[in-house]
């Protein structure tokens, strides 16, 4: 969801959205690190990156409450939470959705 949020030309469908978090999820662990999460945001945003990786970063250190380096789905949620308050109920959805079919373990 938050990918269709930020870049809705880029998600036509389900199956667009779910290839797009494979594009992020670039290691195929079906867990976004910081890496991976700031090289999509880079990739998405370019020329304009540069000026928004502080931004990311902090973001994304912000949800990752235990510090892992990684967002895990209740942290990924809270992040989609904050970002779009309004389209809480479709952001459980989706993320719900999308950590179920990443987490192949």
């Amino acid at each position: 969801m938050l990918l269709f949020n930020c870049f809705p030309d880029r998600m036509l469908d389900a199956k667009a959205l779910l290839d797009e978090f494979k594009t992020v999820d670039a290691d195929g662990s079906g867990l976004v690190s910081f890496d991976e999460f700031v090289r999509y945001y880079g990739e998405m945003l370019l020329p304009q990156a540069h000026q928004n990786f502080d931004e990311a970063a902090d973001m994304f250190a912000f949800f990752d409450a235990d510090h892992s380096g990684q967002l895990e789905a209740h942290e990924f949620l809270q992040l989609l939470h904050n970002v779009f308050p309004t389209r809480c109920e479709e952001n459980e959805a989706a993320c719900s959705r999308e950590f179920a079919v990443a987490d192949t373990s």
